[in-house]
């Protein structure tokens, strides 16, 4: 019966949201690599590699969760949407500038659910004993 109900479940959609932040996660990853690589355009912007990391885990599980879409289709749009940056940068004349323009779109999206994300994950303090 159980198998039966998982073979039912049909996956949702990526919606508007979904694919902002898997754009956000490939503009992140981009600049990442550049930056693990020493290439001089990346080394110019703020240091993405950790936070980019963290990030993302936290977007590819939400997606996955919000969609039901398995983790393979999840990593499938998010390397889609590294090519499509990156042929978003390749047509312009000053590819640095968009990426650039693009990061600092996506950084306030990204600081502010990594702020929400640790908000969540606080620890409360300890309990005070009445006296």
């Amino acid at each position: 019966m159980l198998i039966f109900a998982l073979a039912m479940t049909v996956a949702a959609p990526l919606n508007e949201t979904h694919m902002r932040d898997i754009a956000c996660v490939a503009v992140l990853g981009i600049v990442a690599d550049e930056q693990r690589r020493g290439v001089q355009s990346g080394e110019a912007l703020p240091d993405v590699r950790e936070t980019g990391r963290r990030w993302t885990g936290i977007v590819g599980e939400r997606v996955m969760a919000e969609t039901g879409q398995p983790r393979e289709l999840v990593a499938f749009a998010i390397a889609e949407a590294v090519r499509a940056e990156q042929n978003l940068a390749g047509a312009d004349k000053n590819p640095a500038s968009v990426v650039k323009s693009r990061l600092q779109e996506c950084l306030p999206l990204m600081q502010a659910q990594l702020t929400e994300a640790d908000a969540v994950n606080a620890s409360l303090p300890k309990p005070v004993r009445a006296q």
